[in-house]
């Protein structure tokens, strides 16, 4: 009889003990900028992280644990957040708020020192998929070579737009300037002034005169979103420069602006979107967002919630979620999203997926409570607006 137990305890044992290793959490980190300069990006990002969250709350019987932290809009921060999450066991990364988080995290996977997949939903600057590339991070949203070539390919058809030639008004910081030097070298664009303001800007009016006395007929505007691009907008809305001048904001205007400005925003444009509020697809996930925060969500709440969801869905298929069998889903994988099928191009991890050049119009109907909104007004297919991959600086490791 006892030599009929112990075999049976064992497996009882063995049995027990691999429920529980099937019942352990599957942790995602969500490195967000909720304090600082860019705390407004940071709070979406994360909230569309957990709509996502909530919407697919295991894997395989397996809960998902969404772990975020404060990178408090510093570089050097979300890298020790990293560091501190890579030591309690994450699958990935998520919410990287800032082009320079971005890429401090991307020159950190090249360096060895963070093999853990980050898929970025906000950065978009050049660096990040170019001299930083690596195997670790991937990028959902376009880089700033891919809107300046769809803000080639808009511009082209609209010979008004640019017949005062273009004011660049942008942060300075590597997003800004990243995105002012790509918006410059397109061919064929003049360029009427050029200035960079300080993250932390609360006064406009200064660089809105500049604006004014430019002549421009465009504002190329690569702003941070947050508390300064609310204050930009609303000055030059109270100076009229929104009469004279037409908004192309290459990351498109945070919906509570829209909101507020009304039909003082209807016009501006945004020349390469990754995500609309007002595509049929999408519409469901805004209205749930709104049930679940009481607001329209940004472009990148939803953004965040489109890259979550890759990341769970290369987590299912992995059918592991160690950070190296997800890197390798990754990679390889093709995913179904409210954007449509997404794939990551090998080498730099660039999403491959079209970007669309919107306007904002008043809508016949709401949207998630938004009376006004982005709608497209042209589809730029992957191929003919991201740069050639021998074109990105990127050399893989």
């Amino acid at each position: 009889m006892r030599a009929l137990t112990l075999p049976a305890a064992l497996f009882v044992l063995l049995a027990a003990g691999a429920a529980a290793r099937a019942a352990e959490p599957i942790r995602l980190g969500c490195i967000a900028a909720l304090s600082g300069a860019g705390a407004d990006i940071g709070t979406r990002l994360r909230e569309g992280a957990e709509l996502a969250v909530a919407a697919r709350p295991d894997i395989a019987g397996r809960p998902v644990q969404l772990l975020v932290r404060d990178s408090k809009s510093d570089p050097s921060v979300a890298q020790q957040q990293a560091a501190s999450l890579q030591s309690d066991g994450v699958s990935a990364l998520l919410c990287s708020s800032l082009s320079s988080e971005g890429a401090a995290l991307a020159a950190a996977a090249r360096a060895g020192r963070m093999p853990v997949p980050d898929l970025l939903a906000s950065a978009v600057a050049d660096e990040i998929t170019g001299k930083s590339c690596n195997p670790w991070t991937f990028r959902l949203v376009p880089a700033a070579t891919t809107i300046a070539h769809a803000v080639a390919r808009f511009t082209a058809g609209q010979p008004k737009l640019s017949a005062g030639g273009f004011y660049i008004l942008g942060s300075d910081y590597l997003y800004g300037r990243s995105s002012g030097r790509a918006f410059a070298a397109i061919p064929g664009i003049r360029i009427a002034g050029e200035s960079y303001a300080p993250l932390d800007t609360a006064d406009w009016t200064p660089y809105l005169n500049k604006v004014s006395q430019s002549g421009a007929t465009g504002l190329w505007l690569p702003v941070a979103l947050g508390s300064p691009y609310v204050q930009l907008m609303v000055a030059a809305n109270a100076m009229q420069v929104l009469r004279h001048v037409t908004v192309l904001a290459p990351t498109g205007l945070p919906q509570e602006i829209i909101d507020q400005l009304g039909d003082a925003a209807v016009g501006a444009v945004e020349p390469a979107s990754a995500v609309l509020m007002t595509e049929p697809a999408v519409i469901p996930v805004a209205d749930a967002y709104r049930a679940r925060y009481g607001r329209a969500p940004s472009e990148g709440a939803l953004q965040s919630y489109i890259a979550t969801g890759i990341m769970l869905d290369a987590i299912a298929a992995a059918r592991d979620a160690t950070p190296a069998a997800v890197r390798d889903a990754l990679q390889t994988g093709h995913f179904d999203t409210i954007i449509g099928p997404v794939r990551f191009r090998p080498g730099d991890q660039q999403a491959i997926a079209p970007v669309w050049s919107a306007r904002i119009e008043k809508l016949p109907q709401p949207v998630a409570g938004s009376a006004y909104a982005f709608v497209a007004v042209q589809k730029h297919p992957a191929e003919e607006v991201m740069p050639a991959f021998d074109q990105t600086g990127c050399v893989p490791r």
